[in-house]
């Protein structure tokens, strides 16, 4: 009964959702920003997080992105200012959190279920 449910939990963290990858989204922040999930459009298309840069003055912006979008590592100077934007982009479900390292609720639940398998 104990491998029963063990083998139960490994077959709920391997579950995929079938849509498109999920993003935390914002458009422009001051703050390190994850106001929202939205599902990508594009089948080719990445979660991102970036910071801009512009006198000082930090913007943050998160959402999807097409994966040329993701190379973006620019630093110049614009009428006497630097100026910089820098991204980062991932391929998994709401990896582009604002700070912290997000587990899914799903993997949560099936790695609690599994333990708790366990020591039955």
């Amino acid at each position: 009964m104990k491998y029963l449910l063990v083998l139960g939990s490994l077959l709920l963290l391997s579950v995929s959702y079938g849509d498109g990858l999920r993003c935390y989204h914002c458009d422009a922040s001051l703050t390190p920003c994850v106001s929202g999930a939205r599902t990508c459009a594009g089948a080719d298309e990445r979660c991102y997080k970036g910071v801009a840069q512009a006198g000082g003055q930090n913007v943050y912006l998160a959402g999807c992105l097409a994966p040329l979008g993701c190379k973006f590592n620019i630093e110049q100077n614009y009428l006497g200012f630097p100026v910089s934007l820098k991204t980062f982009c991932c391929t998994t479900d709401l990896c582009n959190a604002a700070a912290g390292v997000r587990m899914p609720p799903l993997t949560g639940a099936a790695l609690a279920f599994a333990w708790l398998a366990y020591l039955l």
